[in-house]
Formats: C-alpha cells, structure tokens, sequence
C-alpha cells in the first residue's frame, strides 16, 4: 500500500514505447532504457500513477545467484503489498523513490537500494542488467518498467531483513518449479529466460502444472479418425470432426499450453477455450471466420497472456467464473458457473466448476449426440492425476472431491479429456488410478 505522500520514478509511457508496447523480458535496448531513466525520469506521487497507463513506474528487480541456487522469497501476512501476499518471487524488487537516488544515478542506485533495503550479506558479489521486463497484458504489469538486474554472490549466506514481511531461500531452478504458477508475473519470465540460459527447456515445467511426477501417454483412437491430440509449441495443429463440432488443438508457448478452437460444423461460429500466448498464432489459427467466445478455464497468467490481444482483435465476448475472474487482465462480459451454458453456434457445452487449483477453475463438458462426451478440462485433470495443489491438503480435498463426484461419477470411461497441457486422455484409462491419487494426496 502506497504512503500518502510517496514519490515514486517514472517514465513517460511515449518515450519508453515510442513503437508500441511490448510485452515479455527483452535484452535489446538496455543502454537506450538506461539513458532514458538518467536523462528524463521524473518523481510523481504513487497514488497518481498506480493505474495511469501514460506512467511506467520504473521498478529494479533484483535476483541473486550462487552457484546453481537462485534466491526465492515469498511475501508474508505482513507485507504492506496486498495484492501480492503469499506470492513467489525469484528475487526482490521495488519502486525507486528520491531519497534512494544518494549519487545521482537512479539505475545503479535504484538497483543497490533495493538490494540493501531487503537483504544482509556479507560476501562480495557481480551485477548485471539481463533485461528489461513488461507485462502489457497485465493491469499492474502494464504501468511498470522493471529493470532485472541478476547478482552472481561468492556466498551463500543470505538472509532478509524483515522476516515478518518476508521469506526466502536458495533453490535450484528445478527445485522451485514447484511454485511457478504463485509466481509474480515478472518472475515467471525471468524464470522462462533463466531456463533457457541453462538448457534445461521447457518440457521440465510441464508436471508442475500437471500436479505429477511423470507423463502418462495419451490413448489410443478407438473411432479411426487420425486425431491423435499429440502437439508441440509451435507445431501443427490437431484436428477432429466430430458430427457437428470441429475440434482444433495446438500448443503455443514455453510451457506447452493447450488452446482448443471449437467450431459449430452448421454455423461456422467459433470458440476458442484458453488464450494463453502468442496471440498472432492463436489468431492465424482462427482465420477470417474470427472468433465468438473465448473462455478461460482459470485465472493463471500462462492460460490468459494473450486474452487481451485475442478479445481486442476479435471482440469476442470472453467468459470466465467470479472467483478467477479479478486475475485476468480483462474484465469478463460474462460470468458462469455450475451448470451454466455456453453456446457455440448450435452446440452447447455445459460449465462444470472444479475448484482447487485455482478457487474459480472450471471444465467445459460437451456432449456429443453422435459419440463419447468430450471434457476440456484445463488444469484441474491430466493424464496420471489432478491438477497441483501445492501440497495444500485442503485444496487438494476440494480438487480431487470434485473431480470424482462432478466427473468420475458422472461420465463414462469414453470420455475424452483435453487438459490445459500436454496429451490428451480419457476417463476409463485414469478411473483406475483414482485410489492412488488420494492415497498419495497429489
């Protein structure tokens, strides 16, 4: 929460973006942004700039590193930052106000006071500037500029300061994937980047979202179409046509997500369920036929990056539940629950509420008058368990009671399931696995 009389640093939106916004984690243009902060940076009053979209705030980031160990914090009950209590970050970061600027260099300052306010070490240490960093699809994101310093330490010993406020450890880059999805958005990126520095890929973020250890293989076709449901980032597409619904699936992005256009085989009207990045792939995909709804399973930033490009571009109406609807980056037109329906030209899909992985995660159940039902399940079901919980018993009890009772219960074996990442399943290769899921609790 802002102080009342808090001056922050800030960039005119036109001299940072004088081509358009952009959105991700970039390394090109690092001495421009840097001229620019030393040169026509500007100190304005916080409260008025929080959701001015003609301000970037300018926020360093810092993230440490010893060895092979990153330094994760959490903020805790205490941290005056509501919106950001109980997140992850992979490192610190914070607004630049006057009194930080001690030599007059607002970038290495900036950089040094947020490292200094936040942490005690005691060893030596090297600094770089990897990139500059941007959400433009998120609301906070889109009037910040970060600037994502990474520390190589010659010491492990680091701790916070105010541990009321704040946690932290080392971990590995493996070891903390685990909590990828409670992750800022700025630290999902630089996450994304440190990845791919280490050659690890992106295959190795797939079980965090699946909640599982290994891959289950997809099943086998039983009714002789060639849809198979196996895609890659920026692969093909799978296709099946079902007697009056066309199936389209592709995979876009570094963590492999599963976006599902539906088109009605009678009307030619679409649906596409999840937007998650590349906007211009998922568009491509669409065609001139353009889209109708979009409708997001569940408020994670990696199942809506592109959401507002998509809606803007289209003027789809965008469906989402209440209670992961404040997590995405435009206001839903329409709000649905248990039982509610969404229409794609003359086929129907029934909402089906799955709450665990997220408070507001849902399924959408289509049932074919000429076949097997077919579920997109989003990240609350996947080939060898449900979706992750992050270990949180009770989440994990609301997940797999609903699954079990809203789904297993319900559905026969032949259900096809289309999960957020990854291959597909069906119901009947899974029923099997239901006892172990909850003797495991995973």
């Amino acid at each position: 929460m802002a102080r009342p009389s808090e001056q922050v640093l800030c960039l005119r939106r036109e001299d940072v973006f004088p081509d358009g916004a952009w959105d991700g984690l970039v390394s090109e243009g690092l001495d421009r942004a840097q001229r620019l902060i030393r040169e026509r940076s500007l100190f304005l009053p916080r409260r008025d700039v929080e959701e001015d979209p003609r301000y970037q705030q300018v926020i360093p980031y810092v993230v440490f590193r010893h060895g092979d160990r990153y330094f994760l914090t959490r903020r805790l009950r205490a941290s005056s930052e509501r919106r950001l209590r109980h997140q992850y970050s992979l490192g610190l970061g914070g607004h630049i106000n006057p009194e930080d600027v001690a030599n007059g260099d607002p970038v290495s300052d900036g950089m040094r006071r947020e490292w200094e306010e936040e942490v005690v070490y005691a060893g030596s240490f090297r600094a770089r500037l990897l990139g500059l960093v941007h959400e433009e699809s998120a609301p906070v994101g889109r009037v910040h500029l970060g600037l994502v310093f990474l520390i190589d330490g010659d010491s492990p010993d680091i701790a916070i300061r105010e541990t009321d406020k704040l946690s932290g450890e080392l971990l590995t880059l493996e070891a903390m994937r685990i909590h990828y999805l409670e992750m800022e958005g700025w630290s999902q990126l630089v996450y994304d980047r440190l990845v791919e520095e280490a050659g690890s890929g992106s295959a190795s973020l797939n079980d965090e979202h699946r909640g599982v250890s290994t891959e289950v293989g997809g099943p086998k076709m039983g009714d002789g179409q060639a849809y198979t449901g196996k895609v890659v980032p920026g692969g093909p597409p799978d296709v099946r046509e079902l007697q009056h619904l066309t199936i389209t699936k592709l995979s876009v992005g570094s963590h492999d997500n599963n976006a599902y256009l539906l088109r009605c085989r009678q009307t030619g009207e679409q649906l596409l369920v999840d937007a998650p990045t590349d906007a211009a792939r998922l568009l491509e995909v669409t065609g001139p036929a353009g889209l109708a709804t979009v409708v997001t399973t569940h408020g994670h930033s990696d199942h809506w990056r592109a959401l507002r490009e998509v809606a803007r571009a289209t003027g789809a109406e965008t469906v989402a539940h209440p209670l992961d609807a404040g997590a995405l980056p435009v206001p839903p037109s329409r709000l649905v629950e248990e039982g509610d329906r969404v229409r794609v030209g003359a086929c129907e899909l029934e909402v089906i509420h799955l709450a665990g992985h997220t408070p507001g995660g849902i399924a959408l159940l289509y049932e074919d008058p000429g076949g097997a039902p077919h579920l997109f399940s989003g990240d609350s079901l996947f080939p060898g368990g449900v979706g992750n919980t992050d270990s949180d018993p009770e989440r994990f009890r609301s997940l797999m009671t609903d699954v079990e009772r809203k789904v297993f219960d319900r559905l026969p074996d032949a259900t096809w399931v289309y999960p957020g990442h990854g291959n597909d399943t069906t119901l009947g290769a899974e029923r099997g696995s239901l006892a172990e899921w909850w003797e495991r609790g995973w």
